[in-house]
């Protein structure tokens, strides 16, 4: 974590950098966020805890209750599902988060540009920032990035039977002045590794230099961490799939006790998201998006979500290590889901028609009518489950590690002529913010395969069975899983967190 009383060099760079008029917005937020703090503190002390406002389906009524969250955040905390239905999780814990990110609020205007890398590293270093420093070709880093991080998420085929990542419909949404629409074809070869690209729809220049794989990177970064991460894990899925998890009033209902592992924390984790990424200091100050841009991608992020599409593995020849270890825990999930269901008293099934109702109305193509029903919530139980290891994926420490470091991953790319790649990056107010989000946004998990969920979920022995052998299948996962491997069993959570 990083130490405050260590910021002095940091703090002094960054002062040279703003103006007279900034430091007196500066000030003028800071006394805001202090009285904020205090603020919601009073609230979740006097208000939730005096008249809770946990209504699954309907928005808070509450004047007093919508203002605060309007007044307090902005119109894009009700982006998110549990907000909007009257959901208000622990505020104490959000003035925590806010308050973590204080001093990371005054850099925003801070137009200081690294001198090189070493410049960089100096500044972090003196505010204990750990920053990953790697000699790795950015080529390297780029096959290494699709074969360990993303795997075929992003990867598709087209008509000449070549594998690309098509990021061209990045173009219609809102970018800062200055800065790339991302708008990139990426060709790979039959190892998914890089071949060459397409970049701003010129088909006469096909590129594979250092700034093309560079602006590329962060085309997959961008679609990585806010549509995959953000908008289909935390928001579509885990957030919203809870709220309608919580409509099912028979908590002995089979369906409720095999997915209790994804109850655990939903709210606090996707209010923190909303904190530090929707904010004012959030995604739109380190990615290329404006405020505008962002909700424009949330709005097609949510019309265009499949959930099938996003938590069933593709099946695609290649040679990706990630994808294969997908599979590998798709199959282990499928086998303890299809064991648990099969056999239970099949009266839950028509008990369940309501939730399954709400389902299909939320989610395009969560269910199969040519499956039977049986085998369509076996289907949605199994992806539910599987979420984690997708979470894992999109969202893992060893990726997280290299936005550290702009000069070798960078979450936003300029659109200039310059041959210099310090400006084409981050500039140091972006980029401690980008830090601070990094450090201040882990959240305690438990871990799939935690024995406390036998005791939470099983109601007989042979359930407790059950799982007891699905927690050995997750132990063999872990020789065929490396140990360094991002899906290595001890790395997936029972339910989604930073």
């Amino acid at each position: 974590m990083i130490k405050q009383n260590s910021l002095t060099i940091l703090f002094n760079k960054l002062i040279q950098t703003i103006s007279n008029n900034s430091l007196l917005v500066y000030f003028s937020k800071q006394l805001n966020m202090f009285i904020f703090s205090k603020l919601l503190i009073f609230y979740n002390t006097y208000f939730v805890v005096k008249e809770p406002i946990f209504d699954n389906t309907q928005p808070s009524k509450s004047f007093i209750k919508r203002f605060f969250r309007w007044f307090f955040f902005d119109a894009m905390f009700d982006l998110i599902p549990h907000s909007v239905n009257g959901h208000i999780y622990d505020f104490y814990f959000l003035s925590k988060v806010i308050s973590s990110s204080l001093i990371g609020r005054m850099w925003i205007r801070s137009k200081y540009k690294f001198v090189d890398e070493s410049d960089y590293i100096s500044i972090m270093k003196s505010a204990n920032f750990e920053v990953v420093q790697t000699n790795i070709q950015i080529k390297d880093l780029f096959n290494k990035f699709i074969d360990d991080y993303i795997g075929y998420g992003l990867i598709t085929k087209n008509d000449f039977s070549n594998y690309i990542i098509d990021t061209r419909y990045l173009r219609q949404f809102e970018t800062r002045d200055e800065y790339s629409h991302l708008d990139v074809i990426i060709y790979l070869d039959n190892d998914l590794h890089f071949n060459y690209c397409i970049i701003n729809g010129n088909f006469k220049e096909l590129r594979n230099d250092d700034f093309a794989l560079r602006e590329c990177i962060t085309a997959i970064s961008t679609i990585k961490t806010i549509e995959k991460h953000l908008f289909n894990v935390h928001f579509f899925l885990s957030d919203q799939f809870n709220i309608l998890l919580n409509t099912i009033s028979d908590k002995k209902n089979p369906i409720y006790r095999i997915l209790i592992p994804i109850t655990n924390n939903p709210y606090e984790v996707n209010d923190s998201a909303s904190i530090s990424l929707l904010g004012q200091t959030g995604i739109c100050t380190w990615f290329n998006f404006t405020r505008k841009g962002l909700k424009q991608y949330y709005d097609y992020a949510k019309t265009n979500f499949n959930i099938r599409d996003f938590l069933i593995p593709k099946k695609l020849n290649g040679k990706s290590s990630i994808h294969q270890h997908q599979h590998l825990w798709y199959n282990c999930i499928h086998t303890f889901v299809y064991e648990f269901m099969n056999i239970q008293d099949k009266q839950f099934l028509s008990q369940s028609d309501d939730f399954i109702d709400l389902l299909k109305k939320t989610y395009i193509g969560i269910y199969d009518d040519k499956k039977d029903k049986l085998t369509n919530i076996i289907d949605i139980c199994t992806m539910m489950i599987y979420m984690n290891v997708i979470h894992e994926t999109y969202s893992n420490s060893k990726s997280s590690k290299l936005y550290t470091n702009p000069f070798t991953l960078s979450t936003s790319w300029k659109q200039n002529d310059s041959n210099k790649l310090v400006d084409k990056i981050n500039n140091l107010g972006e980029q401690t913010l980008v830090n601070f989000v990094t450090y201040v946004t882990s959240l305690e998990a438990i871990r799939l395969n935690d024995i406390q969920w036998i005791d939470r979920c099983c109601i007989n022995e042979k359930e407790k069975e059950i799982y007891q052998n699905f927690f050995k299948a997750i132990s063999d996962l872990a020789t065929q899983i490396p140990i360094d491997a991002v899906l290595y069993p001890t790395n997936i959570s029972s339910s989604v967190s930073f």
